[in-house]
Order: structure tokens, then C-alpha cells, then sequence
């Protein structure tokens, strides 16, 4: 909207002045002049429409329009009166006025009245503006939290329009004497002019400092260019000014004026007292605002909690910190200064510190988000004095455990069985810790019952026995979690473990951490009896850990639904699977692997293993597979035991894996249901096969190979096939293989397997082996080939053999073939085993 009200003041300006220049006569017409602004704090771009309204000989009353935009989503538009007037003495004495209204970047309008004089004369010139703005408070973004007495409060900020004076001397300090010698290589006559001022701007409100100080800049204007004719002008500008609320605030302009009078060159150039009649108007650019601290004061609430901030003490390790805290009031919170160095405690077998319902404690330095009471104001308190550290002396106990509603910012927690333990504690945060040398778990929350919230965010573990967070929920419990930002670091387990169990659901994100030399797993998700988990795992970074930088174990009717998105997993050659799946005992998952990066995997990236009536429904696209010589699959499946896997993989790229990109095998009437397009097999002469699927002892296939590129492959491009009386419904199409050094395509039905195959429409470049099908022992066996266009092989084009009855099709399309070794058809068997039509090279084959 505010870019439309731009453009259409734009237009508007130029219409009316176009309207204008026509209408005069006089040595004086209409321009436009367009101007960008670069430096310190925003860049901006202003159109200034100069129109003539009415003038004689030395008298000139015009109009003034300007649209400013920044690049900080704010505009402004002046628009202006002005009268100048030649004096007997040769000095131009002028006066206007402006309507001003600006939309800042806190999305408030504010409007202005600008009035200003001038004198100016052919080598200086001097003004002053006075600004009166409506000067009433609006409402910014942000507020303040502050401690005052024992209370946390909260004040929101407001945004003021400043009135003010500015004041300006400017003087010329090089001319070219108007001889009519040009700048080589522009032309035009050129001036230098520096200008010196002063600005002070102020609003009467309280906490509104005055904004006041120095301004300079330095001018080079290029007149009467000839690519835009007579009354041109092109000027670079050099400003810096500074006051005590903005700084030093250093910027460049660049502006071009065209004229609008239609005249071009012909028009006849001005003099120098002629130039200055027309001279842009020098004033403030936009309406000086500012935001500050002010109006109504509320009573802070923690946002994550709801603790009514309204009791807080501040304790040092010089206190009986323990005693105070478990001793103390329900809703308390603790300022815990660290002046006095580490508080040191459990000596003997004495247990953890145990909080008190909503109790809050916060470290020196550290922050948490309040709101204010009745309001919607959000702000962040920021606790006074140096950071304090909880230490343990032994492992006896842990170091706290929360009550409900606890909130626990900017404390170091060092040693104890578990750093911080709750069962069922309600909403709950832990924030900006740092958590080491544990021997069991940095922080362990446990779920049996009712509802559980927790966040947390931005905490630092190291060196732990066990788990850095397990999450362990059952009994019906419901319970949602948000993991965010922390750094994990030398665990000898998990990372995080959420342990999902007995009909109880949780719903976590696990978002912006990053995991490093884990001893186990980076993010293990185990979902067991009947229990129901909703993961996000997104924008992690996983580095270097040891086993999987994510598991996935669900047993027994279990169901998860798992987004995981946006991650990096850098193997370093030790990882073993980037992501690994094992679902079991009629379980159900719903999976999304989306944009990650698996870069040098020690095993597989992703591995899945399906069995005993399990069901997973997964999309995996957009990864990028870095194999590096180390990773063995890309994704690698198995199948047993009904299980049913319906995919869909696209738009990834497989880039050096050692092994293959896609393995699959199906054994035990288990199903797959694969869509695999739009992928990059880029083997780089490590990667065995492309696309490997084996089924076994009755399972289904359903696949659809299509639009994929497959390329310097050792062994096999698409490689699909059956046994024991499975059923493979297989179409592969529109896929472009180069430089794969066996066989490009090859499907086979084997031991009474079921072959229905359409292999269409494939650019085939290198390899041993076109393409080929196979049909072995009492299936039914149908392929279509056609539109194949197959080059450079060095052994057989098409090979279409059966030991049974195989029927041939090609759709009507022609296979071209063009190959270097042993023919362009070799073995279409006539014996009446393969039954049908081929054609290739424009020629009919039919058998027998």
C-alpha cells in the first residue's frame, strides 16, 4: 500500500508538472529530481517535483512535492508552497511553508508543519526552518522491565514527534567561472559548495532527550548535462552530523534532475542568479520522531510461568541461600548475585535444593521474558550483579528439584546425580544455563499425570554421565515441550531422549541446537504402549556424533508424527546413521525429512526398518546426500512381516555414496509404495547402484522411477527385483543415465514373481547394458518399452528374455539405440516365450 501511494504521487507529480511547464513561458520551468540516500542508518530514495505556479521577471511562486521511502518500510510525503523573490541588490529572498506526514517504521503516521526562509545569493546562502509537528505520544514497539524496590515492573515505550529549528550557512568554494568549458567525458558546468549548520529538535514529554548538534556537507553540482538537456543537474552530496540520542550519522546522496519543460537542449541555459531561483528548498528530510520509555506501569508476570513477579530477593552465596529458598513463600523470586563466588553444597548425603511452587530463581546476567499485568506488553528483565554457579560436592543428590511452575535463567549448575529433576512440574523454564559434570542426567523431567509445559531454551550442557535432557512421559500424561537453541557438548549418551509411553501424548520441538561429540545419539525419540508423539526437529546442527544424530523407536501400537526439516548432520566419518527407524509391533508413523544435509555419514543417512504390521506414510525431499567415500546408502529400507511403507522421495541430490542411493528389500508379504522423482544420482565413481529394490516371499512393489538423473555409477543405474512370488509393478520413465558403467536399467522376475513393467521415454548415455527385462518360472510378465533413446554402450542395447510367457509392448514409440559392443538388440527371444512387438531405429521387432 505505502510503495502504491508512492508511485501514484510520483505519476501525479509528474502530470502536474508537465501541465505546469507548458503553460510558462518564462525562463523558469518545471523538473524532477530524483535522489538516493546511502549511510549509517537506512538507505533512502525521494522524488522532488518542482513546479512554477505563477512569476514575472524576478519573482517566482512555485509548488514543492516529495515522496520519500527507506529501506526500513517507512515513507514520507512534503508538500510545499514557496515564493522567491530577486532583490535590487542581486540576492533572492524566499519563504515557504510544507505539510508534512510521515509513516515510521513502528507503523505510526505523524504529521508536520513546515515553515522555513532563505536568503540566498549567487556564491552563498543562508536559512532556517522551524518544525511543528503534533507532538501527542503513539505507540511503539517493545516495553521495559525493571526491578523497583521488590517488584519486577513493566513500561511500555511510546513514539514522539520532535519540534525543532535547524539553521544553515552554505558558501561556494570552486566554480569553473561559467566559461562554458564541460567535465570531460559528462559535460555540463561545475560548481563545489559546502554548507555548515545546527539542528535542535526536543518534545516536552518526560524521558524524550532533545535531539541537538552539528551538521555538515559538501556538494558537487554538475548543471546543464547534455544527455538531459539545459536545466539538468546532477549532484554528489557528502553529509555528517551528530547528536547525542543518534551518534555520528554519516550519509551520501546522489540526485539527478531532468527536466520537464520539454525545450531540452534548446532551451537556453540559466544564469547563476537564475540557477539559485530554482535551487531545491534545504530542510529536514523527514519528521524527527523518537521512541523512549513512558506511560502507564504494569506489574511483571513471568511469560513462560505466570509468577507474579511481586516478592523478589536478592541472595548471595554469603546467604543461606538453600535455607532461604526452601524455606521461602510459594511464588517467590531470587536474584542470586554471584559477588560472593560458587555456593557450595551436599557435602554429606543431604539432598537437592527443592523449590517451592512458581518459585523463580535468576542468576547475575541472566534474562527472562515478562509481560505486563493487563497488558500486552512483552519485555526482557535482565537480572543485576555477576553470574552464580550452584556447585555439588558430591553425587549423592541432585543439585534442584522443581516444585510446579518453577523458572530457573543464568545459573551455572556443576555436579549432583541429576542438575535439575521434576516430576510433573506443571509450566516450567529453564533458561541461559549452563549445565556440567552430572553423573546421571543434566536435566531429567518426568509425566505421569496431567498436563505439562516446558521450555527449554539456550542452555549450555556439558560433560555429563547420562542423558543431557530425558523427557519420560506415561499415564495418560499430556505434555508439550519446546528444546531450543542449546549447545550439547561431550555427553556419554543421548542428547535428548523423549520417552513416550502407556497412552500418554507428547508434542515437542527440538529447534536451533547444536549437538557435538554425543557418545550415543543426538536426538533419540522412543514411543511405546499405545503413546502418541508430535516432533519437530528442525534447524539443529548434529556434529560429529557417535551413533545416530537421530533415532526413532516405536513398539507397540505407538504412533508418531515427525516433521524433520532443515538440519545439518556432519558425520565426520564417525556418525553411523544420520537418521534411523525401527518401528515394530503394528505401529504407525507419519515422517517428513525435508532440506537437511547429511554430509559424510559413517553408515547409512537415513535407515528404516520396518516389521511385524508396522505402517509408515514418509516424504523425504530437498536433502542434499554428501557421501564423501563414507556413506553407504543414501536411504536404505527393509521390509518384513506385512509392514507397509508408502514414499515418496524428490528433488534430492545423492552426491558419493559408497554403497547405493535408494536400497530397499522387501521380505514376508510386507509392501512398498515408492514415487522416486526429480532426484541427482551423482555416483563420482564410488556409488554403486542408483535405485536397488529386492522383494522376497510375496511382497508388493509399486514404484514409480521417474525424472531422476543418474550419473558415473560403478555398477547399476535402476536395478529392480523379484522373488518368490512377489509382485512387481514397476514404471520407469523419463530418466537420464550417463557414464553407468554395468546396466542402466535392469528389471527381473524371478521364482513365480509377478512382473507388470513400463520402461519409457529414457536417455540412456554409457554403460554395458541398455535395458533390460527378465521373466523366469510361472509369473505373468507384461513390459512396455518405448521412447527410449539409448547411446555409447558397450555391450547390448535392449535385452527382453523370459523362461516363461513375457508379454512385449512398446506403446507405439520408437527406441532409438546407437551402440559400440555387441549389437543394438540382442536376445528377444522367438521361441514363444516373449510374445509381443518392439520397435527400434523406426523398425517393427515382433516375437515369435
Amino acid at each position: 500500500m505505502k510503495r502504491l501511494i508512492f508511485s501514484m504521487a510520483t505519476v501525479a507529480s509528474l502530470l502536474v508538472g508537465g501541465n505546469a511547464a507548458h503553460a510558462q513561458t518564462n525562463r523558469w520551468d518545471a523538473y524532477l529530481e530524483i535522489e538516493g540516500r546511502g549511510g549509517d542508518r537506512e538507505e533512502r530514495s525521494q522524488t522532488r517535483t518542482f513546479l512554477p505556479i505563477f512569476s514575472d521577471s524576478d519573482s517566482l511562486l512555485f509548488g514543492d512535492i516529495r515522496m520519500m521511502y527507506s529501506d526500513k518500510d517507512t515513507w514520507e510525503g512534503n508538500f510545499g508552497i514557496g515564493y522567491r523573490q530577486i532583490t535590487a541588490s542581486q540576492r533572492i529572498f524566499g519563504a515557504y511553508g510544507f505539510y508534512d506526514i510521515r509513516d515510521t517504521d513502528h507503523n505510526n503516521v505523524f504529521h508536520q508543519a513546515t515553515v522555513g526562509a532563505e536568503l540566498l545569493d549567487i556564491n552563498w546562502g543562508l536559512r532556517s526552518n522551524v518544525y511543528l509537528p503534533d507532538t501527542s505520544s503513539q505507540r511503539a514497539g517493545g516495553a521495559n522491565a525493571f526491578l523497583q524496590g521488590n517488584q519486577i515492573l513493566v513500561q511500555g515505550n511510546q513514539e514522539r514527534a520532535y519540534y525543532g529549528v535547524d539553521v544553515e550557512a552554505e558558501h561556494i568554494l570552486w566554480r569553473d567561472d561559467y566559461s562554458g568549458q564541460t567535465v570531460p567525458g559528462i559535460g555540463g558546468d561545475m560548481e563545489i559548495w559546502a554548507a555548515g549548520g545546527y539542528f535542535h529538535f526536543d518534545n516536552d514529554a518526560s524521558g524524550f532527550q532533545h535531539i541537538a548538534g552539528p551538521r555538515a556537507r559538501v556538494e558537487a553540482r554538475l548543471y546543464d548535462l547534455p544527455a538531459l538537456g539545459n536545466d539538468s543537474r546532477l549532484v554528489l552530496s557528502g553529509q555528517y552530523e551528530y547528536d547525542d540520542v543518534r551518534g555520528s550519522v554519516s550519509q551520501g546522496f546522489l540526485s539527478v534532475r531532468i527536466p520537464l519543460g520539454g525545450n531540452g537542449c534548446k532551451q537556453p541555459k540559466l544564469g547563476l542568479l537564475d540557477r539559485r531561483m530554482v535551487t531545491p528548498i534545504v530542510r529536514d528530510i523527514d519528521i524527527i520522531t523518537n521512541v523512549a520509555q513512558a506511560g502507564n506501569i504494569f506489574q511483571g508476570v513471568n511469560a513462560k510461568t505466570g509468577t507474579v513477579l511481586d516478592d523478589v530477593v536478592t541472595l548471595t552465596a554469603a546467604d543461606n541461600v538453600r535455607g532461604m529458598i526452601e524455606n521461602g513463600p510459594n511464588g517467590r523470586t531470587y536474584i542470586l548475585d554471584g559477588v560472593d563466588g560458587a555456593f557450595s553444597f551436599g557435602g554429606g548425603p543431604a539432598g537437592a535444593i527443592d523449590l517451592n511452587n512458581r518459585q523463580i530463581l535468576i542468576g547475575g546476567g541472566g534474562s527472562m521474558n515478562v509481560v505486563g499485568a493487563g497488558s500486552n506488553l512483552n519485555a526482557v528483565f535482565t537480572a543485576e550483579g555477576e553470574a552464580f554457579t550452584f556447585q555439588r560436592l558430591n553425587n549423592n543428590g541432585n543439585v534442584i528439584n522443581l516444585a510446579r511452575n518453577n523458572g530457573i535463567y543464568g545459573l551455572t549448575l556443576d555436579g549432583g546425580n541429576d542438575s535439575i529433576f521434576g516430576i510433573n512440574p506443571g509450566r516450567f523454564e529453564i533458561a541461559g544455563n549452563t549445565l556440567m559434570n552430572a553423573s546421571d542426567d543434566l536435566i531429567d523431567i518426568r509425566a505421569n499425570n496431567g498436563t505439562t509445559i516446558g521450555c527449554i531454551l539456550d542452555n549450555t550442557f556439558l560433560v555429563n554421565g547420562e542423558e543431557a535432557i530425558t523427557i519420560d512421559t506415561s499415564d495418560d500424561a499430556l505434555a508439550y515441550f519446546d528444546i531450543a537453541g542449546n549447545f550439547f557438548s561431550m555427553t556419554d549418551s543421548d542428547g535428548v531422549i523423549i520417552e513416550v509411553n502407556d497412552n500418554s501424548e507428547v508434542h515437542v520441538d527440538v529447534r536451533n541446537n547444536e549437538f557435538v561429540g554425543q557418545g550415543n545419539d543426538g536426538v533419540d525419540l522412543d514411543v511405546d504402549d499405545n503413546g502418541t508423539l508430535f516432533a519437530n526437529i528442525s534447524n539443529n546442527i548434529f556434529d560429529d556424533v557417535d551413533d545416530n544424530a537421530i533415532e526413532i523407536d516405536l513398539d507397540d501400537n505407538a504412533y508418531l508424527n515427525a516433521i524433520i526439516t532443515g538440519n545439518t548432520i556432519l558425520g565426520r566419518g564417525n556418525t553411523e546413521n544420520g537418521i534411523e527407524i525401527d518401528l515394530d509391533d503394528t505401529t504407525y508413523l507419519d515422517l517428513v525429512v525435508e532440506d537437511n544435509i547429511f554430509d559424510d555419514i559413517n553408515d547409512d543417512a537415513i535407515d528404516i526398518d520396518l516389521d511385524d504390521n508396522s505402517y509408515m506414510n514418509a516424504m523425504v525431499a530437498g536433502n542434499r546426500f554428501l557421501g564423501r567415500g563414507n556413506t553407504g546408502d543414501g536411504i536404505d529400507i527393509y521390509l518384513s512381516d506385512d509392514s507397509v511403507l508408502d514414499l515418496v522421495v524428490h528433488h534430492n541430490i545423492f552426491d558419493g555414496m559408497t554403497h547405493r542411493a535408494f536400497e530397499a528389500d522387501l521380505y514376508s508379504d510386507s509392501e512398498l509404495y515408492l514415487d522416486f522423482y526429480g532426484n541427482d544420482i551423482l555416483g563420482r565413481n564410488t556409488t554403486e547402484d542408483g535405485v536397488s529394490i529386492e522383494a522376497n516371499h510375496g511382497s508388493y512393489l509399486e514404484a514409480i522411477v521417474e525424472d531422476n538423473k543418474f550419473k558415473d555409477l560403478l555398477f547399476d543405474g535402476v536395478h529392480i527385483d523379484g522373488y518368490h512370488g512377489s509382485d512387481l509393478v514397476v514404471d520407469i520413465l523419463d530418466n537420464r543415465f550417463k557414464n553407468v558403467q554395468e546396466g542402466n536399467i535392469l528389471v527381473h522376475a524371478f521364482d513365480g514373481s509377478n512382473l507388470d513393467a513400463i520402461i519409457n521415454n529414457n536417455n540412456i548415455k554409457g554403460g554395458d547394458i541398455g535395458i533390460e527385462a527378465y521373466g523366469e518360472f510361472g509369473g505373468d510378465h507384461f513390459v512396455t518399452i518405448g521412447g527410449n533413446k539409448i547411446r555409447k554402450v558397450t555391450g547390448t542395447g535392449i535385452i527382453v528374455e523370459s523362461i516363461d510367457d513375457l508379454f512385449l509392448d512398446d506403446a507405439g514409440m520408437n527406441n532409438k539405440v546407437k551402440v559400440t559392443g555387441g549389437g543394438v538388440v540382442s536376445d528377444i527371444e522367438d521361441s514363444g516365450d516373449v510374445i509381443g512387438t518392439i520397435r527400434i531405429n523406426g523398425s517393427d521387432i515382433t516375437v515369435p
